[in-house]
């Protein structure tokens, strides 16, 4: 009976201690809730990290994200809609918006903005430069609703940075504008493109009158630096280039038009450029007198027209140190090309080249630009090959050369299976006369190529050169492990596919939101 009252007491004594542990299991257990209850309250009280990022690394990001979406579509929707949606994240990214005059500055002149839309653009910019685009105005649109809206901009042509005259519009909308803006002045206009001006302006009673772009006159646009003109204006006459400009661009696009203008309208273009493009289907350049063409401030040239064998003959620019040169067909050996020139370009330092026909010399190439540091091959179906003149050790080849830059050739193509070959023996050749590794950057941008190539390529360049890649694409391969039982699926993803996870990480992670799989 003894041993029966022990064991009793015993399991009652455990029953009060089981007892006395559930109260101290719920009490934790409500104190745990309540804590938690009251560490989300204080979350939600601590804004998000992207909240307290300070206004102006703020308004970076915002200003980036509205230019990145107008990267695949330049359309003013596009843009407007893209801020509507910015705004309405929050209160302070609204207010940020509102009040950033930079934000509003670009103005459309388009017959899908509504007047209103371009009166809250000027007002909203305040005093920030402006810049215009004159846009899409067919046959359809009356000239009354261009004039309304040129009306609400006009009034601040002292603060307009940049106007673009896009050549989408007819020539009725386009000779409107043009003879509004000669009876104007523009104090801080700076940049200009119109590609496709007419020569004459129609009036209303049915004549017309040769246009002079009056406004770009030095008086009328005291700070012009940036001018992009097509063919119609190089007709015009007395048509002349203002004196304080530093940077040209001609569009000579109609071979016709260019049949009837000499090509000495080079020799009245203003001696204080520094850049000079010209692109197009030119054939008139021969015309041209050797070193009749003077221009002794010019540093960049970028030629991409046909036949440009008399432009080099004729241009005379010592201070030139960036030249491009990428015509649409190579019309003539680059010995051809470059033949007779002696050092007339020996200060270039960045060279790019593309369309050489790889069968062709390049001897002329390596004489005329002697101390170039830097090239670019931009792709083409073939690619210049850098050939040691006749394998000499002692033959030159650009011994001042930094860093070669191949955009190409498109993978797959005619050049592709031998190119690295030329290439290695050129740098092979470099090696053998003692010259510096160059940094050779290979960039094949137009078709996914497999891991396998790139990595014959590493293969054969690392050793002779500071190999860089840029821009590759690998294709997505699978893999299945296991048996019948189980299997693996093993997916290796692109390179843009994993950045752009990556990217969408930290975004979310700025934003305070849980990060999925």
């Amino acid at each position: 009976m003894d041993e029966l009252a022990a064991a009793r007491a015993e399991l009652n004594q455990l029953e009060k201690q089981e007892q006395e542990l559930l109260k101290q299991l719920f009490a934790v257990r409500f104190a745990a809730q309540a804590q938690r209850t009251k560490v989300e309250g204080l979350i939600k009280q601590v804004p998000p990290p992207v909240d307290r990022l300070p206004s102006e690394l703020l308004f970076q990001i915002i200003e980036l994200s509205i230019q990145t979406a107008l990267v695949p579509c330049k359309s003013c929707d596009v843009h407007l809609e893209w801020k509507r949606e910015l705004m309405k994240v929050s209160r302070r990214w609204r207010n940020l918006i509102l009040h950033s005059p930079s934000l509003w500055s670009t103005i459309k002149v388009t017959p899908t903005w509504r007047e209103q839309l371009v009166r809250d653009h000027v007002a909203s910019s305040r005093q920030y430069p402006l810049d215009i685009e004159i846009c899409s105005w067919s046959e359809m649109e009356s000239r009354d609703r261009l004039v309304a809206l040129l009306d609400i901009v006009t009034p601040c042509a002292h603060r307009w940075r940049s106007l673009a005259i896009r050549d989408d519009s007819t020539e009725l909308h386009r000779s409107l504008v043009l003879e509004l803006l000669d009876r104007m002045t523009f104090p801080t206009l700076t940049s200009v493109s119109m590609l496709n001006a007419p020569p004459f302006l129609d009036n209303l009673d049915g004549s017309s009158t040769q246009y002079t772009a009056d406004f770009l006159a030095q008086e009328r646009s005291p700070r012009l630096k940036f001018l992009e003109l097509g063919v119609l204006f190089i007709s015009i006459m007395p048509f002349r280039v203002p004196s304080g400009l530093v940077n040209l661009r001609l569009v000579l696009d109609d071979p016709f038009r260019l049949r009837e203008v000499p090509p000495f309208f080079l020799e009245l273009l203003s001696c204080n450029l520094t850049s000079l493009s010209l692109s197009g289907a030119c054939w008139t350049f021969d015309q041209l007198p050797p070193n009749s063409v003077q221009f002794p401030l010019l540093e960049t040239l970028v030629c991409s027209i046909r036949s440009g064998g008399g432009l080099m003959q004729a241009l005379v620019a010592p201070m030139l140190s960036h030249f491009e040169y990428c015509p649409p067909v190579w019309d003539a050996s680059p010995d051809a090309m470059f033949a007779g020139l002696g050092d007339k370009f020996s200060s270039v330092i960045r060279l790019v080249l593309s369309g050489t026909d790889s069968l062709l010399e390049v001897k002329a190439i390596h004489s005329t630009f002697p101390n170039v540091r830097h090239m670019v091959l931009r792709p083409h179906d073939s690619i210049p090959i850098f050939r040691p003149g006749d394998d000499s050790p002692s033959e030159p080849t650009w011994r001042h050369l930094e860093s070669l830059t191949v955009d190409g050739p498109k993978p797959f193509s005619r050049d592709w299976s031998t190119f690295p070959y030329h290439l290695v023996r050129w740098l092979k050749h470099r090696q053998h006369t003692r010259q510096p590794k160059l940094r050779v950057r290979l960039s094949t941008v137009y078709a996914t190529v497999d891991w396998s190539t790139i990595w014959d390529l590493h293969e054969m360049l690392h050793e002779l050169c500071i190999l860089e890649w840029a821009g590759v694409r690998f294709k997505m391969k699978m893999k299945i492990f296991g048996n019948s039982d189980s299997l693996q699926l093993v997916c290796m993803p692109t390179f843009y596919t994993t950045l752009a996870h990556l990217l969408s990480c930290l975004f979310r992670m700025f934003l305070g939101c849980p990060l999925t799989s």
